[in-house]
Formats: C-alpha cells, structure tokens, sequence
C-alpha cells in the first residue's frame, strides 16, 4: 500500500498536505516492521483528513494492516529512518504557518493499545507495558471507560479487583497499592491525564483518546 498512486498535488490546504505527509510517513514505516510508529502517525493523519473519501479509505486500510502487525516486534531500519528524517522535515515545512485552533485539537490524540499493551501521547515516543502486568490491567480499563463514560472515574473498589484479582488484602494497603501504580502511569507518560476524582480514577477529558 503506497501514496504514490493517490493524486495529491492538486491538495493546497495546509492541512490536506501534512495529513498526506502523516499518512506517507505511516505506510513507511509499515512496510519497515514498526507497527506500533506507523499507526500512530496514520491517527494524527486520520484526525486530520476531514472527510476526504479517498484519504479516509487509505487510512483505513493502512491502519487495518498496522493493527493485524502489533505488537511492534522491531525497530524501523536505517532506510525507514532516512524516510523518516525527510517525510518530518517535510512535515515540519507544511506546518510553518500558524495553525488554527480546531487543527491543534485534531493532532491530540492519546493512543492506547486495548489490552494495555502500550500507549502514546502526543508528540512523544510509544511506552510499552507488556512486562507491567498490573499497570497494564489498569490502564486498559481507564482507557475504555475513557471512551465509554468520558469524563467518569472507575471506582478504587473495581480497579483494586482489576488490578490484583484475587488477591486479599486491607484497605490501606489496597490504596497504596493503587495509588503506587497510578504514580507508575503518570510517571510514564502520563502525567497530568491520569485524574483523581469522586472515589475513583479516570483518564482526562482533555484530550482525544484512541483505542488501538
């Protein structure tokens, strides 16, 4: 799957250029095994393609054949690293004129991997959690309540069960335990989007979220 065969010259928006340009710099890095790179930078592409039908279905696509190829089992060869430099070069050119407001809101996307396997922020590298079992078990269950009740906190009770199933212990060390992992979340990554409130967590409403 390339964009060499989508006509795009015609495009002049500053927008249309780099979702094309994002877009691009995903199919690269596809076809050099890394995965979990090339999905997020087809998000950033899809939260910017405004309905083009033809980009939409190329998104698409691509983004099926990323999904079908995590986890990411390699980093990106010297060539996808070449590719790499010159598409963001590119990137950063188109992006020299002051963005609007509702453009800098489409490029926010947190992405997080269903299971917990991973997740990125924007503008940051991927951060993989496969060896963190219970971190793992925890942020999957923020990311989709995230997207199923946003703004709504997942109870300490229920991420206690979901963090340590089956196991026993006391209140207090239940909520040390739960705020020690939370403290592991935020010091991963995510900072100021992992939210304290009524009881419970919950992953911030001030970014768009994505499950993967």
């Amino acid at each position: 799957m390339h964009l060499a065969n989508v006509e795009v010259g015609k495009r002049t928006t500053q927008t249309q250029t780099q979702t094309a340009l994002h877009a691009m710099l995903g199919s690269i890095l596809l076809e050099r095994g890394s995965a979990a790179e090339a999905l997020s930078e087809l998000a950033r592409a899809k939260t910017m393609c405004d309905g083009d039908p033809i980009l939409s279905s190329l998104i698409l696509d691509l983004s099926r054949a990323a999904r079908a190829k995590l986890p990411e089992t390699g980093a990106p060869g010297s060539t996808a690293v070449d590719a790499r430099t010159a598409i963001e070069t590119a990137i950063a050119h188109a992006q020299s004129a002051p963005a609007s407001d509702s453009e800098q809101e489409k490029d926010q996307v947190l992405l997080v991997q269903r299971e917990g396997h991973w997740f990125r922020v924007p503008d940051r590298e991927v951060v993989h959690c496969r060896s963190r079992q219970t971190v793992r078990a925890l942020l999957a269950k923020l990311a989709e309540y995230r997207c199923s009740n946003p703004g709504m906190p997942v109870h300490s009770e229920e991420l206690r069960t979901i963090g340590w199933p089956g196991e026993r212990m006391s209140l207090g060390s239940a909520r040390e335990r739960l705020k020690q992992a939370m403290r592991v979340l935020r010091r991963l990554g995510l900072e100021q989007l992992v939210v304290w409130k009524d009881g419970g967590y919950l992953l911030s409403t001030d970014i768009s979220i994505e499950l993967c």
